[in-house]
């Protein structure tokens, strides 16, 4: 019974990473309390002003840092917030220190937010804001909410000069370390929906952060991504962008469930963009993934880690029933070393999810 649950959950996980591993256009909750509030229900319907002003009443009149004020702050995160007025009154409490570090910090994601619909003057306004509060905090987490609030903020067309200068006041003020800077790089890299030429030297020169080049790979995974950034490069920096890639295979001192989705995030990522300029881009994609998934030094933890997932299930599965030697033999090499792992619980929380491929033969059979 345990194997059966420890293999649902490996599966169950596996499942959660195809679905993306970084937050979009939001840093991680950092707290329970800041993901209670900030993972409440969507947006409620557009509420009049007098509603909007109760609710701010009501924050108003609790004590700083408890329950009551953690639960109106649940119902104002929801808000719209569409005219001047609502919009200064809750700037007033995003700049109110009497408030305690978790309300400012949800305040200053809902203020952040408002420059998804505000006009053109309050956005202006807001990552000015946003700004003086990096510039004045001595607290990361609420350094890290403004500085977010820029940069998940930025669209396309936003100059790339705003990115740099709310990156660097977070550099300069140790709030940003490697993996945040890393990781900020590579969102604004791709806001076009394909790597911008101009920011792949700065991606290249942060390779050593692994959740940085997790990211990266998790963009390029995508192949209208891959192919829209093919077709961005030249030919000699795309052959730079492809090497890099490939330099960058992911290694791991132990394997598991984050093993599985980085490794496969990587090889999609490597298949895409080699694939991205083929004729046939799905087939000349799915040739790749076999190329390294037969490699003759491919580790058995590695090939686990592709098996785990259906769609590479579907390639492999495919290759071998039309007698592809080289894939039949790399199932063969996992069936073995999962044998001679039986007391090894990592690798067979993982049988369950790779039996498929492991018995398609005596499934054939039936």
């Amino acid at each position: 019974m345990k194997k059966i649950i420890l293999s649902g959950l490996v599966a169950l996980a596996i499942s959660a990473g195809l679905m993306g591993f970084f937050w979009s256009n939001q840093e991680k909750p950092s707290s329970d309390t800041e993901k209670r509030v900030t993972s409440s229900p969507s947006s409620l319907p557009k509420a009049p002003s007098q509603q909007i002003a109760r609710y701010f009443d009501t924050y108003a009149q609790t004590q700083p840092g408890t329950e009551a004020a953690y639960q109106a702050l649940v119902d104002i995160y929801k808000l719209n917030f569409t005219t001047d007025t609502d919009i200064e009154r809750l700037r007033g409490f995003v700049f109110d220190k009497s408030r305690s570090l978790e309300e400012r910090i949800i305040l200053t994601r809902a203020y952040s937010d408002i420059i998804k619909s505000a006009n053109p003057d309050w956005v202006r306004r807001i990552r000015a804001d946003l700004e003086e509060i990096v510039k004045t905090t001595d607290e990361q987490r609420l350094g890290l909410a403004g500085i977010f609030g820029v940069t998940r903020t930025l669209s396309s067309d936003d100059s790339d000069e705003l990115f740099m200068n709310i990156v660097k006041l977070g550099l300069d003020k140790g709030f940003l370390v490697r993996d945040e800077y890393s990781g900020e790089l590579v969102h604004r890299a791709f806001v076009g929906r394909y790597l911008s030429p101009d920011f792949a030297p700065l991606i290249y020169a942060t390779k050593d952060s692994a959740y940085g080049m997790d990211l990266f790979n998790s963009y390029l995974a995508d192949p209208a991504i891959a192919l829209a950034t093919a077709q961005k490069f030249d030919k000699k920096s795309y052959a730079t962008l492809l090497a890099f890639v490939k330099e960058n295979e992911p290694h791991f001192p132990e394997y598991g469930v984050s093993h599985a989705i980085e490794y496969a995030s990587w090889v999609a990522a490597y298949a895409s963009l080699q694939a991205a300029l083929a004729p046939d881009m799905a087939a000349a994609s799915r040739d790749a993934f076999i190329q390294i998934f037969t490699q003759p030094n491919q580790a058995p933890v590695n090939l686990i880690a592709l098996l785990s997932f259906p769609q590479n299930q579907d390639i492999v599965l495919s290759a071998a029933r039309a007698g592809n030697t080289d894939v039949i033999h790399a199932i063969n090499r996992t069936q073995a070393f999962v044998e001679g792992h039986k007391d090894d619980l990592t690798v067979h929380n993982f049988y369950d999810v790779i039996a498929p491929v492991l018995n398609y033969k005596e499934a054939d059979k039936k």
